[in-house]
C-alpha cells in the first residue's frame, strides 16, 4: 500500500522450491561426508545457503488499485523489479524469527 496515495500496488507471485538446496539436505550431505572422513567445517553449510537459497520467485501478474478496489493502471516492468528483493537465506530466516 502507498501510504501518501489511494493506491495499492499488488503481486501475484510464483514460488520453486530447489529441494535439493533445503537446509536439511545441506546437513545431511554434510553429515554423510563427515562420517566418510571429509572435513568441511558446518560454516560451509551456511555458505552454501546464502550462496543459493533454493527459492526463485516469478511475477506473474502485477496491478494497482484504488482503495475502492477499481483498477487504476498495471504496473511497469521497472517497477515491479524495484519492490522485488531476491529470496536470499538471510531474507528467509529474517521472515521466520
Amino acid at each position: 500500500m502507498m501510504p501518501a496515495s489511494n493506491l495499492i500496488q499488488g503481486i501475484q507471485i510464483e514460488y520453486d522450491y530447489q529441494l535439493n538446496q533445503s537446509l536439511r539436505h545441506l546437513i545431511n550431505a554434510h553429515e554423510k561426508a563427515l562420517k566418510q572422513g571429509a572435513y568441511t567445517p558446518y560454516i560451509s553449510i551456511w555458505r552454501a545457503k546464502d550462496e543459493n537459497s533454493g527459492i526463485t520467485g516469478m511475477v506473474k501478474a502485477a496491478g494497482a488499485f484504488t482503495n475502492d478496489g477499481s483498477v487504476r493502471a498495471s504496473l511497469q516492468q521497472a517497477n515491479i523489479e524495484a519492490m522485488l528483493l531476491p529470496a536470499t537465506f538471510w531474507n528467509v530466516i529474517h521472515c521466520l524469527i
